[in-house]
C-alpha cells in the first residue's frame, strides 16, 4: 500500500544531485556533479564541479540532505550490444557462464531489435554505493555505462542527435527512441561543449545531467537495481513521514484555532444572554415578539391556503412514484418561498407549486420524465429551471418547477 504513495510526485523531493562516476584505467574515480531543482514543475540545473579520489571529497560540494542519482562508467563496466532473445537473459547471452546474481545489468534500446547493455559486477556497484551511504549521502537512482546519456536529447530538442564525451560517441534516433550507433575509442579527446538552457555545459557533465533530469521526467522508466530501490524507498518513506508530521501539526493548529474561535463566540453569546436576563423589560419584549410571531404565522397559514385540504401530499406521492430508476430526488419543496427569508420581512411563497431538485444520469432521461409529469391531469406545467453536467462521466444536477392545475386542485 505504501508504494502507491511513495511513487506519487507529491512525495518526490524538489532537488537531486546527478553524479557521474568515471573510473579511469588506473582505477582512480573522477566525479562530475550537477544539481537539478524542481520549482513547481520547472526544472533548472547547476554544474557543481569535479573532484577526484574518494567519495568523501564529494561532501564538500553538495548538500547532504539532497539525494543522489549515480551513474557508473569506465573501468569495471562492460559494454556490449546484443539481440533481444526473450527466452534467454541478457547476462546469459553475454556471459554464458555467469550467475544471474553476479552482475548488475542496465540496458538501452538499439536499432533493428538490438539492445546496448552495460554490466558491472555486483561487488563493484555495492562497494561504491556503500561508500556513499557511509558518508551520509543517499543514493536513490543508479544507471550503468554511457548509454542513458542520450535521454538529454529528448529533453532539449535543440541538441543534435549525437553525443560525444570521454571516449564515447553515440548517435541517437528520436523517432525510434533508440541508439543507432555507438563508438568507443582508446583516446580521450572527445571533450566538447554544449549549450543547454542558455548555459555552456562541458560534455563530461552530460551523463550526470541526463540522469538528474530523468529522475523527474522519466520516473517510470528508471533502471531499478534492488539495492538502490530499497534505499530509495527508505529515503522517500522519510519524506512521507516528514510531510505527514507537518500535516498533523497543521491540522492540530487549525483545530486549536477554531476551538479558540468557538470558545470566544460562545463566551460572547453567553454574556449577551446574561445581559438579556437582567431585566424584565427584555423578558417582556421577547414575549411580545413571540406573540406577534404566532399571530403572523396564523395569518400566513390562512392566506396561503396551506391549512386547506389541497392534497399536496397526494401529488408529492404521485411524483415520487413516477421517478425513473436513473433519477434520484434530493429535494421536494411544496409552496416554495420566493426570495430570501430575512428578519422583519414578510415571507412570500409560490402557491400551488412544487420545487424538485435531484440528480440524473443525462438530460435525455430528465426530458422523458418531464413529459411523463406533463401528462398527469393535475399538473399545470413543468419547467426545467436548471441542469448542469460537466461531461458524460459525471451526473447532472437539475431543478424543476411543477405547477398544480388549480381547477383540478379545487376538485380534489
Amino acid at each position: 500500500m505504501i508504494e502507491k504513495y511513495l511513487n506519487h510526485r507529491f512525495i518526490r523531493n524538489n532537488s537531486i544531485n546527478g553524479i557521474y562516476c568515471f573510473i579511469n584505467p588506473a582505477g582512480e574515480k573522477v566525479f562530475r556533479i550537477v544539481s537539478v531543482e524542481n520549482k513547481k514543475g520547472s526544472l533548472s540545473f547547476e554544474l557543481l564541479g569535479e573532484c577526484k579520489g574518494t567519495v568523501s571529497e564529494i561532501k564538500q560540494q553538495i548538500k547532504l540532505n539532497t539525494p543522489i542519482y549515480l551513474v557508473l562508467d569506465g573501468k569495471g563496466i562492460l559494454l556490449k550490444k546484443a539481440t533481444i532473445d526473450p527466452d534467454v537473459s541478457l547476462i546469459k547471452q553475454l556471459i554464458p557462464t555467469a550467475g544471474e546474481d553476479e552482475f548488475v545489468v542496465d540496458s538501452y534500446p538499439g536499432d533493428n531489435g538490438s539492445v546496448h547493455v552495460a554490466l558491472a559486477r555486483k561487488e563493484l556497484a555495492d562497494d561504491i554505493i556503500n561508500q556513499f551511504q557511509q558518508e551520509g549521502m543517499n543514493i536513490i537512482g543508479l544507471s550503468l555505462g554511457p548509454f542513458r546519456v542520450v535521454n538529454i536529447l529528448n529533453y532539449f530538442d535543440e541538441l543534435k542527435p549525437i553525443v560525444t564525451f570521454e571516449s564515447c560517441k553515440i548517435q541517437f534516433s528520436r523517432d525510434d527512441q533508440a541508439i543507432t550507433s555507438f563508438e568507443k575509442s582508446e583516446s580521450n579527446d572527445n571533450f566538447h561543449k554544449y549549450t543547454i538552457d542558455s548555459k555552456e555545459v562541458p560534455s563530461e557533465y552530460l551523463p550526470a545531467l541526463s540522469a538528474a533530469f530523468g529522475y523527474y521526467i522519466e520516473a517510470d522508466q528508471e533502471y531499478e537495481y534492488h539495492v538502490v530501490k530499497e534505499l530509495k524507498r527508505e529515503y522517500l518513506s522519510k519524506i512521507l513521514l516528514q510531510k505527514a508530521s507537518i500535516g498533523v501539526l497543521v491540522t492540530a493548529f487549525i483545530l486549536l484555532f477554531f476551538n479558540m474561535l468557538l470558545y470566544m463566540h460562545y463566551s460572547e453569546k453567553k454574556q449577551v444572554l446574561e445581559n438579556q436576563l437582567m431585566g424584565n423589560k427584555n423578558i417582556l419584549s421577547v414575549l411580545d415578539t413571540l406573540k406577534k410571531e404566532v399571530e403572523w404565522k396564523e395569518k400566513f397559514m390562512r392566506e396561503t391556503g396551506i391549512s386547506k385540504n389541497v392534497k399536496m401530499s397526494f401529488y408529492a406521492d404521485r411524483i415520487a412514484q413516477s421517478v425513473p430508476e436513473d433519477i434520484s430526488l434530493e429535494k421536494l419543496e411544496i409552496h416554495p418561498v420566493i426570495g430570501k427569508v430575512r428578519s422583519n420581512k414578510e415571507i412570500t411563497i409560490k402557491p400551488n407549486t412544487i420545487l424538485i431538485e435531484g440528480i440524473a444520469k443525462n438530460s435525455a432521461l430528465l426530458n422523458n420524465w418531464v413529459h411523463i409529469l406533463k401528462e398527469k391531469e393535475w399538473v399545470g406545467n413543468v419547467g426545467i429551471i436548471n441542469y448542469s453536467q460537466e461531461n458524460e462521466t459525471f451526473l447532472g444536477y437539475f431543478s424543476l418547477e411543477l405547477g398544480i392545475n388549480s381547477l383540478t386542485n379545487s376538485k380534489k
